[in-house]
Formats: structure tokens, sequence, C-alpha cells
């Protein structure tokens, strides 16, 4: 998360923690992290933020 200066190790500890924090299981966050099944490390604390927005709301 270029933002953060996050390395990937962290990023899958943050969104183990927002699964933890909202109740939301088997968040989709390759869909985040990953294009064409590589690591995507230049996501933004917006596009983080939208995302789990989006997830909460599809759960909704």
């Amino acid at each position: 998360m270029g933002d953060l200066s996050f390395e990937s190790i962290e990023i899958v500890q943050l969104m183990v923690t927002i699964e933890q924090h909202f109740g939301l299981k088997n968040l989709a966050s390759e869909e985040l992290l990953m294009r064409d099944g590589r690591y995507v490390p230049d996501r933004t604390v917006e596009e983080v933020t939208q995302f789990v927005y989006d997830q909460i709301q599809k759960r909704k």
C-alpha cells in the first residue's frame, strides 16, 4: 500500500484485521490486491476504503 509504505505481509494483516473488525468473512481481498495473477503493491488508502465499503454494501 503505497500511501503507508506497507509491505505485502502488512497488507495481508490489515485485511484480516478489517475482516475481523467488520465481521466480514471471506473478504475478496484478491480483487483488491491482485491483477492478472500478480500482487499490486501500489494501492492507496482511498482504494482500500472504497473496497471495504463496497464489500459491506454487497452483503446488506
